[in-house]
């Protein structure tokens, strides 16, 4: 009889012990389903406020943009047109982008949406540069016309002349012409080489941003040039 006591008693502890066994992991699904941990809350805090910080500073740099480009007194209509559609496009959707953040109630989708302002707008490596070298690029073609006119009136000047090196400065006109035609070159496709540009063709279309900026150089220095011989038909009718 004491054996038989005793195996049973063995019996109910080892039923215990396994339903023991199969209560716990059942507690403890419960207990991490039922909410975020402290690491995850923090975790999500903290993608908050990082997107929070990354986003108003885009927007800071949108908004410096949008007074460059209302500024910008020549700047054709339709580049200003474009510029600031881009731009007040881009501010309604980080705006909106940082409302979604901050309703965000996972770390997954923090990081998805937070990644995105980088992805979905690349303010500082497209946007941004599109805006500084179309604005360049129409003060450039500006430039442009006003050498055009003042190449006119110095031809003028030189068939009116009766003394002065006559025949150095028809050169120099000449060569002042030929830089400003090569400015003009450079400078006349880019808006309609940047302009198009989005964030999801990038980084492909980077070096159509380099190009823009390496012809925006160029021109700037053949204005240059062209300045210098300006003064120097000048100095030969002198």
């Amino acid at each position: 009889m004491k054996r038989s006591h005793l195996a049973a008693a063995t019996a109910v502890l080892a039923a215990a012990a396994l339903t023991a066994g199969l209560a716990t992991p059942a507690f403890a699904q419960t207990a991490t389903t039922s909410g975020p941990t402290a690491n995850q809350q923090a975790r999500l805090a903290f993608l908050k406020a990082r997107g929070n910080g990354a986003i108003n500073v885009r927007l800071h740099t949108l908004s410096n943009d949008g007074t460059l480009v209302t500024s910008a007194v020549h700047l054709t209509q339709s580049d200003q047109s474009t510029l600031a559609s881009l731009i007040s496009a881009d501010e309604a959707g980080l705006s909106s982008l940082e409302t979604t953040i901050d309703n965000d109630t996972t770390v997954p989708q923090a990081t998805t949406d937070v990644r995105s302002i980088v992805t979905s707008y690349r303010i500082y490596v497209l946007v941004d540069p599109k805006i500084h070298l179309t604005v360049a690029t129409d003060r450039g073609l500006a430039a442009v016309a006003t050498f055009q006119q003042l190449a006119s009136a110095d031809q003028t000047e030189i068939t009116a002349a009766t003394s002065g090196n006559i025949a150095a400065a028809k050169t120099a006109l000449s060569s002042m012409n030929n830089e400003v035609v090569l400015a003009e070159n450079l400078l006349t496709p880019v808006p309609g080489e940047v302009l198009p540009l989005v964030p999801a063709g990038y980084p492909a279309n980077k070096p159509t941003l380099q190009g823009a900026a390496t012809s925006l150089r160029q021109a700037r220095q053949d204005l240059g040039m062209a300045q210098a011989y300006a003064g120097q038909v000048q100095s030969d009718l002198a």
